[in-house]
């Protein structure tokens, strides 16, 4: 039983990334005309306020903003 916790844990740790790119996304559209640094302050409040880890949001903001303004 304790193994299958830790696989759950795991395998929750390697969807972080993508579980935070999609809730980002689909944040976005709310920040469209913001620049960089309010963009950056509350997309980033927004996915640290759903438990996601700042090594995640810090690159994963910088992402979406060169996606969504190049």
């Amino acid at each position: 039983m304790a193994e299958e916790h830790i696989q759950s844990a795991l395998t929750r740790i390697d969807d972080e990334p993508e579980l935070a790119y999609q809730a980002g996304i689909r944040y976005d559209d709310r920040l469209a005309d913001l620049a960089w640094e309010t963009f950056r302050r509350r997309l980033g409040a927004f996915l640290q306020r759903r438990g996601f880890a700042y090594g995640t949001i810090s690159p994963l903001v910088k992402r979406i903003w060169d996606e969504k303004h190049s």
